[in-house]
């Protein structure tokens, strides 16, 4: 009798321990000493956190209404541009390779790769590669519906 006690007691505390590895719907898991996954049940990689290399933010106040975000991809080879035009929304350029040449309010400045640069609405203002390689930009337009993303002005 006494080995029964002894046995069944050895198979509760094994079946308490086995079920405190268990995580129920809501609880955190719990982590082992290495801090790599859960205690007796699996172990569940953790990929590296990603790092941020660059952030740009553009504050906007916009009205309520429907909008697209609009996003482009765009390579200019040397030489290459878009000559003045405006925008119908919101703009955040970032450039990814190279450097553009932005042209606005009769000054000139050169962004280089991982700078940006904002534009709102309506803003007259033309863009060049004069760089000797070629550049890469994302340009991000906040674009109310029914809006012209580009206008550009004859000369």
């Amino acid at each position: 009798m006494k080995m029964k006690r002894i046995i069944c007691s050895i198979g509760i505390v094994g079946l308490v321990l086995g079920l405190a590895n268990f995580v129920m719907p809501g609880e955190e898991p719990k982590i082992d000493s290495s801090g790599k996954g859960l205690k007796g049940v699996f172990q569940v990689a953790q990929p590296p956190a990603p790092k941020v290399i660059y952030q740009a933010s553009l504050p906007v106040a916009v009205k309520a209404g429907d909008y697209d975000l609009l996003t482009v991809v765009q390579d200019f080879p040397p030489g290459s541009g878009v000559p003045p035009h405006f925008h119908g929304g919101y703009v955040l350029v970032t450039v990814l390779n190279g450097e553009m040449t932005l042209k606005e309010k009769g000054r000139e400045r050169i962004i280089r790769s991982g700078e940006s640069w904002t534009e709102n609405p309506g803003d007259l203002h033309s863009v060049v590669n004069a760089g000797a390689t070629a550049a890469r930009v994302v340009v991000n337009i906040l674009l109310p519906k029914g809006a012209e993303a580009t206008t550009i002005i004859k000369q």
